[in-house]
């Protein structure tokens, strides 16, 4: 009998030593659980708060206030945009339904932007605008053509746009094609002709044939942008409009202005013919 009641002695003090490790494990884990909570909950509320930063910026990014104004204003706009574009920090786009309904009501882009077809240059990305914010003209070599005069006209006149920025590019195609004797065949060959002009004048400047060419041609639409179209040369005039050209690189991703406000054509007062002139 001793040694019966030893023996339940013994499990009766193990059975009491397991209850307690048991016990021990439980609240061990409950603290650790709250702990976890606690060290977590800062972290939670910082990624709420960032995430309602986000959205705010969004809600309030220049894209959706970009606005027709002044040439200097919209001129500062695409420099902004290229330099986000260059760095890789585009602005948040508002793609909402709201936004799209605003956008259905009207379109008031601050820049008229006529520039090559090449898959390689799209404005909105490489100037980092959103929908509404440029109207675009998109031909080979950034030639002009009746349809493209009538689309700058329209968002001149009517949509008032402040700018006209033209845009020709690193390595065109079309200019390359301007810069050699062989013809091109089809209609492109009215692009290569376009261009012939610009090309000739580069070749006196000396270089890189092509990369002086995709300059001129530039300058030349800026140049003469006025002279074909009557209402871009009133509007002008009356000081709503200028021009600007500039060249981009598909290498570095830069915009290059090449033909500032400053040399923006100017066009002359018309004299009033019906008048009789005064003699000495």
């Amino acid at each position: 009998m001793p040694s019966l009641n030893l023996h339940l002695k013994d499990n009766s003090i193990l059975t009491k030593y397991r209850i307690l490790t048991l016990a021990f494990a439980l609240a061990a884990s409950s603290l650790i659980v709250g702990c976890s909570k606690t060290a977590t909950a800062p972290a939670n509320a910082k990624l709420a708060t960032n995430t309602t930063s986000s959205d705010s910026s969004a809600s309030s990014s220049g894209h959706s206030e970009a606005k027709p104004g002044d040439p200097q204003s919209s001129l500062e706009l695409l420099i902004q945009g290229n330099e986000r574009y260059v760095s890789g920090s585009f602005q948040p786009r508002d793609l909402s339904k709201a936004k799209l309904e605003e956008l259905s009501k009207g379109q008031h882009p601050h820049t008229i932007i006529v520039t090559c077809s090449d898959s390689r240059v799209s404005p909105e990305l490489l100037f980092d605008q959103s929908q509404g914010d440029i109207f675009v003209i998109r031909t080979a070599g950034n030639v002009l053509d009746k349809a493209s005069m009538g689309s700058i006209e329209y968002a001149a006149e009517h949509l008032h746009s402040s700018l006209i920025m033209v845009v020709g590019h690193e390595k065109c195609g079309a200019v390359t094609a301007a810069t050699t004797d062989e013809p091109a065949g089809g209609n492109i060959q009215y692009v290569v002709n376009e261009i012939k002009p610009a090309v000739a004048k580069a070749r006196k400047l000396g270089g890189d044939l092509v990369a002086k060419s995709v300059d001129e041609n530039v300058k030349l639409v800026v140049e003469t942008l006025p002279g074909r179209s009557q209402i871009l040369s009133n509007l002008i005039r009356e000081n709503k409009l200028k021009i600007a050209g500039s060249t981009y690189s598909i290498s570095s991703g830069k915009i290059n202005i090449i033909s500032g406000l400053d040399e923006s054509p100017i066009v002359e007062e018309k004299k009033d013919e019906t008048k009789p002139q005064k003699k000495g």
